[in-house]
C-alpha cells in the first residue's frame, strides 16, 4: 500500500485531515470526539516517508479499534517509543492499545499473506533481503525487521545497533530463544559485528557463532547452530541477524506451537 493509497484509506474511513505539525512532544497524535464518527491525524514535521505511513496507519488504528479510548480533550497522542513498543507481557491498558495500533499498523502496511509469500521465496533469509523488502512494502527497515522475525519460516532474531550498543531487539518469541542482551547493553565482545571492518552500506557474510555469544548457557545447550550476520549503516546505525538452528526436541515444540498461532 502506497503513501497515497493510505491516505485515501483514511479519508473513506472518515478521517478528515492529515496535517503536518512541528512538535517535540509527540510523534504521531489523533484528534477525535468521544463517538469518534470523524477524526483527524496529525504527524510529527521532518519524518521519512515510511515513518510518516507508519505513523498514520497507527493513528488509524486507534480510531477503528473500539476498544482504544480517547482523552477527554479529544487528542491522543503517541510518542516515538510508543510506535516501536511489541511486547505484550506485564503492561498496562494504555501500553496495550498502543502495541495493538503497532500491529493494526504493521498487518495494514506489510499484509501478512503477501509477506510470508516473499520469505518462503527465500533460500536463506538475510539483511539484503530484509532491505529488499523494506523497499518492496516502503516501510522502514526496523518495521520490516519486526515483520521479518515474525512471518518467516526459520527462527530469527533482528538487533538494531546505536554506536555499539543495543538499540532495540525483535525476535519471534514462539521459536526463538530468550536473548541475554537488552536494550543499552553493549554489542556482546564475540559478535562479527566487532570483528568485521564494515563500511556504510556493507554487510557480513552468514557465519556461525557460539550460541552463548548471545543467549543463556541454558538456552544455548538447546540450539544446534546460531549464525549471525551484521550490516553497518550510518550515523552509528547497524543491524545484526541472528539464525537459531534449534534441536530437534525444541524444534518440534516450537514448530507446533506455531502451526497452532497460525
Amino acid at each position: 500500500m502506497r503513501c497515497s493509497q493510505c491516505q485515501d484509506l483514511c479519508r473513506q474511513l472518515d478521517i478528515t485531515a492529515i496535517e503536518t505539525l512541528q512538535t517535540e512532544g509527540f510523534e504521531a497524535a489523533l484528534v477525535t470526539h468521544t463517538v469518534r464518527s470523524s477524526g483527524a491525524i496529525l504527524v510529527a514535521e521532518g519524518r521519512t516517508r515510511q515513518r510518516r505511513r507508519f505513523s498514520i496507519a497507527h493513528e488509524l488504528g486507534h480510531f477503528l479499534i473500539p476498544a482504544h479510548r480517547v482523552p477527554a480533550d479529544g487528542m491522543l497522542q503517541c510518542t516515538s517509543s510508543q510506535l516501536k513498543m511489541t511486547n505484550q507481557r506485564g503492561v498496562d491498558f494504555r501500553a496495550r492499545m498502543e502495541i495493538e495500533a503497532n500491529q493494526f499498523a504493521a498487518m495494514l502496511l506489510m499484509p501478512p499473506p503477501i509477506v510470508r509469500l516473499q520469505l518462503r521465496q527465500l533460500v536463506e533469509p538475510n539483511l539484503p533481503d530484509l532491505f529488499r523488502l523494506a523497499q518492496r512494502f516502503d516501510v522502514s527497515k526496523e518495521a520490516m525487521a519486526r515483520a521479518f522475525v515474525v512471518y518467516a519460516r526459520q527462527s530469527l532474531a533482528v538487533i538494531v545497533v546505536k554506536n555499539g550498543a543495543v538499540l532495540w531487539a525483535y525476535r519471534d518469541a514462539r521459536t526463538f530463544p530468550w536473548l541475554e542482551v537488552k536494550r543499552g547493553d553493549p554489542v556482546p565482545a564475540d559478535s562479527v559485528w566487532h570483528h568485521r571492518m564494515l563500511k556504510p552500506g556493507d554487510h557480513s557474510d552468514l557465519e556461525e557463532c557460539e550460541a552463548v555469544t548471545w543467549l543463556s548457557s541454558a538456552k544455548a545447550r538447546k540450539v544446534e547452530a546460531l549464525t549471525e550476520q551484521a550490516l553497518d549503516q550510518r550515523n552509528g546505525f547497524g543491524l545484526i541477524l541472528l539464525h537459531a538452528e534449534l534441536r530437534d526436541e525444541e524444534g518440534d515444540g516450537l514448530r507446533a506451537t506455531d502451526e497452532g498461532w497460525r
